[in-house]
């Protein structure tokens, strides 16, 4: 199972070795403005890679207005084609039944069609209207309001009257009424396939609604308002089929059905002030709540907040972590961080079958509905924040005290630095290349390898320093950079 899960990951890209890598400039990639050369990452800010799509894409941060920037060849130009451009955001699905990848935006006209083995996004007639695309991956359904007027567009671009029973915002109870001028919007229906059921909200309301098999609404009874409800379609679903529900969280607020009735959402119970949680499929969630606020005298008295409590989400309610499941060291910080955020962090390791959580003291892994503490992973022996990385078949650790080689065991094997005279280290994946960059934070050098061992200098040929990194190219093993120059390639050497 572990090496099939680590052999389906890393086999995502090939991992042909890359040796002798440049930092090449790109033409036309200049820095346009003063601070470009200060911070070149934003040069080729938001960049990425879209399934199906041939070029990689950029859009720099301090050009509003300008255009989407791409690679092709060594020159950083604009994209020139049609595409979903948006200055907020923009989205995708995966290849859709025919191959074809669909794509809209915040101010886009409408949906885009990226055919299977060609290179331009062509606008989809009779969408120009439409507004709140919604592709459900559960289902494979393309959705759009139009009309006020709920429609699923097919892989050819025609629209058709979802079988939703032609849902309207007009409908009771989903209604746009009573003030005309400035109309509430629905959240298009989702649908839960551990219930069998649809759920939808209203902006600016706090309840969420389920739809009857004949095609009616009803709101459900969730023990009082949920803030921000109509965020549901981003909400985290944990579906635990040995205890038979499933968990919604939307907020610091959680919502925990019973998915043994399908058909209906029939709530057991709800817990609110959640800070966090660690959700491994198959297996029992785990949360934990926000910590403790003090007011402005109790923290100047000194007063020590109670850390977040972990617990188990079982269909009887939430039981307490004991000290059967769980030993004294896992606690949190003694003084909640900003923002309400717990200090507890989850780095799934699903060439493991596992996941580490950081807490105070250290890293416990979530092993068969225990939590075990791991001494070999405490604060002393690896460092106070750590990350992971995949390369080379391999995982592992970094942090400010050192770089390591983690197997299945847990155990944390030290490695060295490419320069061991530096300690503060960004490390970037780089699976196109076969391998992982090394970039030392005091002085720009960056390093390549592809085991974690052996370390290869990157040449940096644009004349500068102050190196950024972007996505990886989708038609050739190279990754967009940048420098004080100007944007670049990272390659091999010509």
């Amino acid at each position: 199972m572990k090496a099939a899960a680590l052999a389906v990951l890393l086999g995502l890209y090939p991992m042909a070795a890359m040796a002798d890598l440049c930092i090449l400039p790109l033409e036309g990639g200049a820095p346009e403005k003063q601070i470009e050369r200060e911070q070149p990452h934003r040069i080729i800010s938001n960049s990425k890679a879209i399934t199906g799509f041939p070029y990689v894409l950029a859009r720099p941060w301090n050009r509003r207005g300008g255009p989407l920037m791409t690679v092709r060849e060594m020159s950083y130009e604009p994209l020139g084609t049609a595409f979903p451009n948006s200055p907020i955001f923009d989205d995708f699905t995966p290849p859709r039944s025919d191959g074809s990848v669909w794509g809209w935006g915040w101010h886009s006209e409408g949906l885009y069609r990226l055919a299977p083995g060609t290179d331009v996004f062509l606008p989809v007639p009779g969408t120009e209207n439409g507004r709140r695309f919604t592709y459900d991956r559960s289902e494979g359904r393309l959705y759009m309001l139009l009309r006020q007027q709920l429609f699923e567009v097919d892989e050819t671009g025609t629209a058709i009257l979802s079988d939703h029973g032609g849902w309207t915002l007009s409908d009771d109870p989903l209604r746009t009424q009573p003030d005309p001028l400035y109309p509430r919007e629905a959240t298009l229906p989702q649908f839960v396939p551990p219930l069998g059921v649809h759920l939808a909200a209203i902006e600016e309301e706090d309840v969420l609604w389920m739809r009857e098999p004949d095609g009616t609404w009803r709101p459900l009874d969730h023990g009082g308002p949920i803030q921000n409800a109509y965020e549901v379609q981003k909400g985290r679903w944990h579906d635990d089929p040995v205890e038979g529900i499933l968990t919604l969280l939307i907020g610091d607020v959680g919502l925990v059905f019973d998915a043994r009735a399908m058909g209906e959402a029939h709530m057991l119970y709800r817990f609110d002030r959640i800070g966090g949680g660690a959700f491994p499929e198959g297996q029992a969630a785990l949360i934990w709540e926000a910590p403790e606020r003090l007011g402005r005298i109790a923290r100047w008295l000194g007063v020590v907040p109670k850390p977040p409590r972990p617990r188990w989400v079982t269909r009887q309610g939430l039981v307490a972590v004991t000290e059967a499941d769980l030993t004294t060291s896992f606690r949190a910080p003694p003084r909640p961080p900003s923002r309400g955020v717990s200090g507890h962090r989850v780095l799934n390791l699903p060439e493991f079958d596992t996941f580490l959580i950081t807490h105070e003291t250290g890293q416990s892994i979530y092993r068969e509905g225990r939590i075990e503490i791991l001494p070999q992973l405490s604060r002393d022996a690896v460092g106070k924040t750590i990350f992971v990385h995949r390369f080379g078949g391999r995982v592992f650790l970094s942090s400010l005290q050192g770089f390591y080689e983690l197997d299945a065991m847990m155990n944390a094997t030290p490695l060295s630095w490419p320069a061991p005279q530096h300690k503060a280290w960004d490390v970037i994946e780089a699976p196109g290349l076969g391998g992982a960059l090394f970039k030392a934070r005091a002085t720009d050098e960056v390093w390549f390898t592809t085991n974690g061992r052996q370390f290869e200098r990157v040449e940096n040929r644009t004349g500068a320093a102050r190196v950024a990194f972007g996505a990886e190219l989708p038609d050739r093993p190279a990754m967009l950079a940048a420098s004080s120059a100007g944007a670049a390639l990272i390659l091999a050497c010509p």
